[in-house]
């Protein structure tokens, strides 16, 4: 699907549409970084909005063990003021297994 960038480029993007996971249908991205890209997702079950994010292919071992801990912390946290993890960890299957994930709630903001 094509997107426009920052810059005013069109851009394609193969996961926009595409099911990860067998439940969250990958909408249009929100933005990206060195190591990943985040996108806007809907919950296939129940539709409700979420924000995935989908981190590099080829990150090193102590990167993905650091991650893999960070998130299994991150999953723990419960409080009003910080988003809630929904899932996380590591695509088993398909063209993106092996790519760490991270699924939040979907905050609207400015």
């Amino acid at each position: 699907m094509e997107q426009v960038n920052q810059v005013g480029t069109i851009e394609t993007d193969a996961l926009v549409g595409s099911v990860l996971l067998i439940r969250y249908r990958i909408g249009r991205r929100l933005g990206e970084g060195a190591s990943s890209r985040v996108y806007l997702a809907s919950d296939v079950a129940d539709q409700k909005l979420h924000v995935v994010k989908l981190f590099a292919a080829g990150l090193d071992a102590p990167a993905v063990a650091r991650l893999l801990d960070e998130f299994k912390h991150l999953s723990a946290l419960e409080h009003r003021g910080i988003v809630k993890v929904k899932d996380a960890g590591r695509v088993g299957a398909g063209p993106l297994a092996g790519r760490l994930f991270l699924v939040t709630d979907y905050v609207s903001g400015p």
